[in-house]
């Protein structure tokens, strides 16, 4: 270990550093310092003339501040000393690595881990977050760990959060970082999802009123095969009460009916399903409905033809599974058969019905 309580002056040199240093005075370096697979216990002041960017790896910790020129922290950055505060003293500052961040409670420096970039830019390039905590929070906390005057990218992974916490670029206030707590906040609070062909596509569109540590939306078409198959995926903004708008074209619709779905990701890793939508594609007869729908028990489905006779119903999971096949009889023109919904859970099930006229599918919920 080295401890430096006074002036260290590396001119001209690189520094590479394996072991520990613990450093509570004033660490200059005019080239490249690159940490390694090291310790730096930062409480004093590193600063540096070096272009390019200071290579930070290892493990910084500590209370203290870099000056002069812009950092790239690549390794692990555990700010404080168990909590407590880094500064970066206005100068960029690119987040590569991993974060440590301990939380204790709301006071920033005092109860938790925060890094302070005031006057300059941070940049997060593919670096995760963690996050520790240990007192109780309470709705509205507010943790703010990375303070700059603006903040670019979007953490790659988020772990250690637990219920009721969620991460948010730009609060309180622009170019900050924070967790918020509220057991209200809803992952999506989406107030439309609609489709629409245009030509041979589909352009679908929704809209978000806020979002709560969303990663991301994986874009669903129900196939011929009634499974869900992925088609696409968009960014999600991560955390913002304010409205998002997004937009899907699928390029190669299938025929017929078409229903699509998202499958809505969180940074947390879990999943929730938005509802489906149904489309009239190229080629869709429209010759059978349900009523009414979301479907009950005595729901009925109701269907026209020409001739009527024999055809066959049958009912299937999302996952393709058989759950009722039989065959009915269809009058002449139009008319109305009780489906049989009874004992199915609540769920969204895929209704097919053959004539010799017609096959449709149809996308029922169950409620």
């Amino acid at each position: 270990m080295v401890i430096n309580e006074s002036n260290i002056d590396i001119t001209g040199g690189e520094f590479y550093n394996i072991g520990t240093i613990n450093n509570t005075g004033e660490f200059f370096n005019n080239n490249m310092f690159d940490n390694s697979s090291g310790i730096f216990i930062n409480n004093g002041v590193l600063s540096s003339f070096a272009v390019p960017a200071q290579l930070l790896a290892g493990t910084i910790s500590g209370n203290g501040s870099f000056t002069e020129t812009p950092f790239e922290m690549v390794g692990i950055l555990s700010p404080g000393n168990s909590p407590g505060c880094m500064t970066v003293a206005s100068q960029d500052l690119g987040l590569i690595g991993t974060m440590n961040i301990e939380v204790n409670g709301t006071m920033a420096c005092t109860d938790h881990d925060a890094v302070n970039n005031t006057g300059a830019n941070i940049t997060i390039a593919g670096a995760s977050v963690n996050f520790s905590f240990g007192y109780t929070p309470t709705e509205g906390d507010v943790i703010t760990f990375l303070v700059g005057s603006t903040v670019s990218g979007t953490f790659a992974s988020v772990t250690g959060l637990t219920s009721g916490w969620t991460l948010a670029y730009d609060t309180p206030s622009s170019g900050s970082v924070s967790i918020v707590y509220s057991e209200a906040i809803l992952p999506v609070e989406m107030t439309r999802f609609t489709g629409t062909m245009k030509g041979d596509k589909v352009q679908l569109q929704w809209q978000t009123a806020s979002e709560a540590n969303n990663k991301g939306y994986e874009v669903q078409r129900l196939n011929q095969d009634n499974n869900w198959e992925r088609i696409g995926y968009l960014e999600g903004n991560g955390t913002t009460f304010l409205p998002s708008n997004y937009s899907f074209w699928d390029e190669s619709p299938l025929d017929g009916m078409l229903y699509y779905r998202l499958l809505l990701l969180e940074f947390t890793g879990e999943k929730t399903y938005s509802k489906a939508i149904s489309i009239t594609g190229a080629n869709a007869l429209e010759k059978a409905s349900i009523r009414p729908h979301p479907a009950v028990a005595d729901s009925l489905l109701h269907y026209q033809t020409t001739n009527g006779g024999s055809a066959k119903l049958s009912i299937y999971g999302t996952n393709g599974e058989a759950i009722l096949n039989r065959r009915i009889q269809l009058v002449k023109g139009k008319g109305s058969i009780p489906i049989g919904l009874n004992g199915l859970p609540k769920g969204i099930y895929v209704l097919i019905l053959e004539h010799h006229e017609f096959k449709e599918r149809l996308l029922v919920t169950v409620e």
